[in-house]
């Protein structure tokens, strides 16, 4: 056996490898000046190591990373300075192997900017246009794990972001079809496009509200959804109602009959209404959706409101003689019963606890198994404001107002 004792052999000879590692050993000699570096290296060492894999290896320990390709381009994304750490250790040209190894990276203007834009890209072309990949699908899949890391999705949030601008994103994304945009999720300016282009398609009556759905469920586990699932929801609201309104007709032909059919199922508008109004002002990005609110607010007062209100106005001769409940008939109605059986009754009052909200507030305990639920309409006590509302709650015999102010008496006490 042949005994070498210059410095590069004996560092082959200390890490367990053969004569044939010397040339890579020379050639990273940088990184071997630090004895702990070269400790760190053996420790992760195999018996069949190759020159591919020690390359890696030796990467992975200067920027201290796992030693697969997919982690040390996170480490560096993550953590420029590890990149500058490479550059002195005269390891960048192996890094630049390592990308092509792994990803079919090449360049003639060669750096990790450039290998970062084409990564970015090669996700965006091959979810629109695949004859414009410049990596391989490996790459793909690494930006698919980059968006779904915990560890590194915030620095995917400021890569793609930096990248975005620099490449001019939203011009390119605004030439491409609404159906190959649908399949881009690369960059935020891709979630910004599909709303701007669902907007004008609900403000124009283009688009269902099941094809928002549809939308909504093939991007909600998408990276930028959650930044823009309000702005989706107030967008599937605002064309529940749209379409409702331009559709519907609101005519009645008797008072009782306006309040039936609410009840089955004009009430629904006004659910969109407020799910809408909710949505829009918890939107991260309100100006996108501006003249869509707008929209809203002008169908649902002039095309809803207005019309109930005139159609209902045509029957108020029948609001007395009505057979729905009225409110001030609640006590003797809903109350009254159990206290007669000596039985226990929880009221509960909310304040602006709409038809609507009622319903939608049964469907949900109605969904807890341990409760059943029965909803009815009552008609409210006119003029219809607080004091009055509250005082027909209580059992009487008259209502009265009074002559100076809102004040409720109700059997001749100042409710």
């Amino acid at each position: 056996k042949i005994f070498y004792a210059d410095k590069i052999s004996l560092i082959a000879s200390e890490l367990g490898l053969g004569i044939d590692f010397k040339s890579e050993i020379e050639r990273f000699k940088k990184f071997f000046n630090a004895p702990k570096r070269q400790e760190e290296l053996k420790s992760i060492l195999s018996e069949d190591e190759d020159k591919k894999s020690l390359k890696l290896k030796i990467i992975a320990v200067a920027i201290r990373a796992n030693p697969v390709a997919s982690a040390i381009v996170l480490k560096l994304q993550n953590t420029k300075k590890d990149l500058e750490k490479l550059k002195k250790l005269d390891l960048l040209e192996a890094l630049w192997e390592i990308l092509e190894d792994a990803y079919g990276y090449r360049s003639e203007l060669t750096s990790f900017e450039d290998f970062t834009y084409k990564l970015l890209q090669t996700h965006f072309y091959f979810e629109c246009d695949k004859s414009k990949l410049s990596l391989n699908r490996d790459a793909v899949l690494l930006v698919r794990d980059w968006m779904d890391s915990k560890t590194y999705g915030n620095c995917y949030k400021d890569v793609a972001k930096e990248v975005a601008k620099t490449l001019n994103i939203a011009h390119i994304v605004a030439d491409l079809p609404f159906d190959d945009l649908l399949k881009c999720t690369t960059y935020e300016e891709c979630e910004q496009a599909i709303i701007v282009e669902i907007r004008n398609r609900v403000a124009d009556g283009k688009i269902t509200d099941n094809e928002i759905e549809e939308i909504v469920e093939s991007r909600e586990h998408t990276f930028w959804f959650e930044e823009y699932k309000n702005l989706y929801n107030a967008m599937l609201y605002a064309s529940k109602l749209i379409l409702a309104i331009k559709s519907g007709d609101f005519s009645i032909e008797s008072f009782d009959g306006g309040v039936d059919i609410y009840a089955k199922q004009w009430y629904r508008v006004d659910t969109w209404y407020r799910k809408a109004v909710f949505y829009f002002k918890k939107s991260e990005f309100p100006n996108l959706i501006k003249e869509l609110q707008r929209k809203v607010e002008d169908a649902y007062k002039n095309g809803f409101l207005r019309v109930l209100a005139d159609s209902f106005g045509q029957y108020m001769q029948e609001y007395l003689s009505s057979n729905t409940s009225h409110q001030r008939e609640f006590y003797k109605r809903r109350v009254s019963p159990f206290i007669e059986k000596n039985e226990n009754v929880i009221v509960i009052i909310s304040d602006a606890l709409r038809y609507e909200c009622g319903v939608e507030l049964a469907s949900r305990l109605a969904s807890i198994n341990r409760y059943t639920t029965k909803i009815e309409p009552m008609i409210c006590s006119l003029p219809s404001y607080t004091q009055l509302g509250m005082a027909s709650l209580l059992p009487n015999s008259q209502l009265k107002i009074s002559d100076c102010d809102d004040s409720v008496y109700v059997d001749g006490q100042n409710s």
